[in-house]
Formats: structure tokens, sequence, C-alpha cells
């Protein structure tokens, strides 16, 4: 049989080859399954032992020996330096020296290279830059096409953008036009004076509500102040003041009023009771030192206490026949438990 281990022919005597050739009598010194027979020079056969599980067949030294997967790659590896990458060129598996400190893994034309961040950051100059839901930070962010003072929002699909008409500089932010505001929760200014200037040849507020079902315990606008140290000057809930500049121009006939209010309805309001001047309460838990309904303050005569714009205005009765020639009745107060109360009104005939 071929490749099998015989006998040669027996020389001085010996046994000749036909006359022996048991293959069971034929064996290596310790011989293991698994043993490999090979020969060891021109005129000796000697066994390598089986080799370990996943262990492959080499050659060292001319002879057959067993070597490890990772020795075997690093004998046919062209690696030399820790660090290198072997990829595939255009013929054979080759190496890629380790790059420099923070350098990146890029790929150039065929073949990996490494770049460096700057070079990196050039090749994705033009090109959206998309790190999904993941954060970016960073000690600074430089957006190219916002302008420097301008409040940032986000746009349409998140675009960061801005605005002139809205900047913030030195603790101040100045909003050039408003087209309309939604608040939802309390704005608070802070504990030192504050103000707000609006500039504008219009209302510079008009504030809508609109009740449309249920209960309002108010509308519109609603001022409450809570005291709760030692005032050190006077305490005002809502104060209004005009200041007519020097270089101002009142027009003839224009009425200048630090408050103005009314109640207008679309339709008659019968059961209702309107109070379109003012409701006041003084709810005190003692009497104070001076108590006033109203205080009137002025440098100059006062031409009227109610400058009536119809007769109506003031609800006097006209053509009273009584002597002197009273005018009328002006109802002054309306008393609970009285009634209304009126002043007699006489016209000035001297």
């Amino acid at each position: 049989m071929a490749y099998e281990l015989r006998h040669a022919d027996a020389v001085s005597g010996r046994v000749r080859e036909s006359e022996y050739e048991h293959i069971s009598e034929h064996i290596l010194n310790d011989q293991a399954t698994g043993d490999l027979v090979y020969a060891s020079s021109a005129t000796q056969l000697s066994g390598l032992p089986i080799g370990t599980d996943n262990y492959i067949l080499s050659v060292a030294t001319n002879k057959p020996a067993w070597i490890s997967p990772a020795a075997l790659l690093a004998d046919i590896s062209p690696l030399t330096t820790r660090g290198d990458i072997m990829y595939r060129n255009a013929t054979i598996s080759t190496r890629l020296a380790k790059g420099a400190d923070n350098t990146i893994l890029a790929m150039g034309a065929d073949d990996p290279e490494w770049k460096t961040p700057a070079v990196i950051l050039g090749d994705l100059t033009g090109a959206n830059f998309d790190v999904g839901a993941f954060d970016v930070r960073g000690q600074t962010v430089t957006a190219d096409a916002l302008t420097s003072g301008r409040v940032v929002f986000a746009g349409a699909s998140g675009v960061l953008s801005d605005d002139s008409d809205f900047t913030f500089a030195t603790d101040t932010l100045t909003v050039t036009k408003i087209a309309a505001f939604q608040g939802t929760g309390k704005i608070s200014l802070g504990t030192s004076a504050s103000k707000i200037t609006v500039t504008t040849t219009d209302y510079p507020f008009q504030v809508y509500s609109i009740l449309t079902s249920g209960q309002s315990e108010g509308l519109t606008g609603y001022h409450e102040g809570h005291i709760a140290g030692t005032t050190a000057g006077h305490t005002y809930g809502l104060g209004s003041w005009i200041n007519v500049d020097t270089s101002a121009v009142l027009s003839a006939g224009h009425i200048i009023t630090p408050i103005e209010g009314g109640v207008y309805t679309s339709e008659a309001q019968a059961a209702a009771r309107v109070v379109f001047a003012g409701q006041h309460q003084a709810i005190l838990n003692g009497a104070p030192a001076s108590l006033h309904a109203w205080r009137l303050n002025t440098t100059q005569t006062v031409t009227a206490l109610i400058a009536a714009a119809n007769t109506g205005s003031v609800g006097y009765v006209a053509a009273v026949t009584e002597a002197d020639a009273p005018v009328g009745y002006i109802p002054i107060a309306d008393i609970v438990g009285i009634g209304v109360v009126y002043v007699r009104v006489y016209a000035d005939t001297d």
C-alpha cells in the first residue's frame, strides 16, 4: 500500500521484506493517536506528536512543527510596531503605521490614512453634520450665521437663528417690535427698581381678555401688592403719571389723563350694576390717621371737579321751578338703607 511504513530488504542475513510485512508490528516509540511520521533525515523516520487543538502545522528548521494561530499571524503579519493597522491594498495585505496622537483614521481615495482634526473639519465644511439624538458639548460653540448681541431662538426644524429686533447687551434686553405676547405664568422683574420703556407713536400696551364661559373674579388686569415690612415712603397699588416734556406740543381739545377707563356693552344689560368710574374699598382693622375716598393735589386752580360732556353725564334734573332759579339736583351718593342723596345745583346769575 502506498506510503505505508515497510521494512526494506534485509541485509547481511537479516529478514527480507517479503518475510515480514505485518503492519501491526511497525510502530513508533511512544506512538499515540494523531501522531505524524516524517523523515527526520535522509535515512531516519521519526514521529511528530499530535498538536494542541486549533494549532497549525508549520515548518521550523526544515522539519514539521506545530504553531499557534497567534504565532503564525505574528510570522506572516506585516505589522512591526504597537498601534500599526493591517489593511489590504491593491494586491496584498500591508501595514499602515500608527498615527500621531489625536489623529483620526479616515478613508482616502483608495486606502485608509491618518488625518488631523483640522483636516477632518475642513473636509466637513459645507456639509451637514448630524449626530442624531446625541448631545453636542464644548466650551464654546460658534455659528457663523448669527450676529453678536442678538438673542438666539430655534426656527424651523430646530435651526438656530436670530432677529435684529431682539438684542441683549449689558444686562439689557431690547425688543423693538412685538407682534404678539402670551404669558402663562408670572413675570418677575427682581427686587431692584426696574422699569419697562416702550417707544412708540401708538398705544404702547393694549391688553385683551375674553371670558368665553364660566365665572371670572377678575378680567384684563388685576394688581395685588403685599406689605410685610416698614414703609419708608408712599405706597401705591397702581400708579400712573404723564410727563409732558419740553419739546412736546399738546393739540387743542385733546384730553390728557393718567387713567382712562369705561364700560361698553353691545346689548342692554338691565340686570347689571355698572360702575364705570371705579370701585374703591378700604377694609381696615381700625381707624387710620385719616381716610379719604380720593385726594386732590394740584398747583393750579381746578376748573371743575367734574367735566360733563353732556347734561346727563352728572345726572342733574333740569327745569326745577324753586326760588333762586335752581338748575336741578346732582345725585352724589347711593347710601345703603337711605337711597340716593342729591346735591342741589344753582346757576350763577350774578
